[in-house]
């Protein structure tokens, strides 16, 4: 914490606070008049086993009005991070983190009373948010109306206008993407991390939503990474027809989702217009890239038998990583011709089953490096252009 350009108050109240044996500091305590931290910007904790909140007590405007930063690590008694009202103090927060803090259960505390209305609570300026390895999290503002049994959003009555990030990772309970987006209601998120949860079955379904919002969020994505979810068997599911909501995404990861078989349908791979990198790892059960069901559920089968070939375009597309992969085989199962515009760069490791890309010509006119790890043999006889291209492993 630096100390050199704060207040006299917050320079008092912090100074106190590393005078202190940090295992018995529990949080910032007292009722501050107006103004107390209004030079702080950042703060920082990490490792203080007793803390329970991090504000308490009342701070008015514009208290806090200079706080851009805030990162909590490693407070497992911590139980809330603040009140209502000291949140709306925080106009200027952009950044938001909390990783391993095992009893918080919510950011916000509310002020009102039982089956009082709750209005909704804005962070007009925050751009990034990290809630990670929170397994009693139940929501960024929980309320005092609870009903048994009943799961509220992650982010209930709150509203990030201008996020641009958001990580959430090894939170113990259900979390549905998609609502959570529509709860966000930021028309600036580019980047979603989603990793090691439990119980997510189809990340992004459309089968009940009855407007544009979800697929006007997902337009804007550039950016998604999807790890260590064991029950993910669809990334998306009943998207409807004519309708692409990745046409902006450029860098796909996907790591360590044990029951995904495939990633895209013929109708879905299509959209991704801008993508750049693809990178798949470790999913144990996934055989290929473009599955053999669209959007609807419904099965490519009749066209393949009728021998029709659809003409699958990536037209961005420069790296394509596929590394440990225990029953990946191919591209796609079905009769599509590929085509890689602007590959550049082919990266195969321990996929022990794989044997060619795909059964039909496969047009790579720019690919000029291959790296593929030194047990394995995959045949890339049917890539045209293929002189020039450097083999490496």
């Amino acid at each position: 914490m630096d100390l050199n350009n704060l207040d006299d108050l917050s320079q008092q109240v912090m100074e106190r606070k590393i005078m202190l044996d940090e295992d018995g500091f529990q949080f910032l305590n007292g009722n501050h008049g107006t103004g107390a931290f209004d030079r702080l910007q950042k703060i920082d904790l990490d490792g203080i086993p007793k803390m329970k909140h991090l504000f308490k007590g009342v701070i008015k405007p514009p208290s806090l009005y200079s706080l851009m930063f805030l990162a909590i690590g490693s407070c497992p008694s911590l139980k809330s991070l603040f009140s209502e009202s000291i949140a709306l103090c925080m106009v200027n927060l952009q950044s938001l983190s909390i990783s391993n803090c095992e009893m918080l259960e919510e950011v916000v505390s509310m002020d009102i009373k039982e089956n009082e209305i709750t209005q909704m609570l804005e962070f007009p300026k925050l751009q990034t948010i990290h809630l990670e390895e929170l397994r009693n999290f139940r929501s960024f503002r929980c309320g005092s109306n609870k009903t048994v049994g009943e799961l509220n959003p992650l982010f209930k009555q709150v509203t990030f206008p201008n996020l641009e990030l958001l990580h959430i990772s090894g939170l113990g309970r259900n979390v549905k993407i998609l609502d959570e987006l529509r709860q966000i209601r930021s028309h600036k998120l580019t980047e979603l991390r989603v990793e090691k949860l439990d119980d997510v079955y189809i990340l992004f379904d459309f089968e009940y939503k009855k407007d544009d919002v979800e697929i006007i969020i997902l337009g804007q994505l550039t950016s998604l990474a999807l790890t260590s979810l064991p029950d993910l068997v669809h990334i998306t599911r009943m998207v409807p027809k004519g309708i692409y909501i990745f046409e902006n995404l450029r860098h796909v990861l996907i790591g360590v989702c044990h029951n995904l078989r495939y990633l895209f349908s013929p109708s879905m791979a299509n959209s991704l217009a801008a993508l750049e990198n693809l990178w798949v790892l470790g999913c144990k059960e996934l055989e290929e890239i473009i599955g053999g069901q669209d959007e609807d559920g419904t099965s490519n089968t009749k066209i393949v038998e009728e021998r029709t070939t659809s003409r699958i375009v990536f037209p961005k597309l420069r790296n394509l990583g596929l590394l440990h992969l225990d029953r990946f085989r191919l591209l796609s199962s079905q009769n599509h011709e590929f085509v890689f515009p602007s590959l550049e760069y082919l990266h195969i490791q321990n996929c022990p089953t794989i044997a060619k890309l795909c059964p039909r010509q496969l047009s790579v006119p720019k690919l000029d490096k291959v790296w593929i790890n030194f047990e394995q043999s995959v045949d890339i006889s049917n890539f045209l252009n293929l002189e020039g291209i450097q083999v490496s492993s």
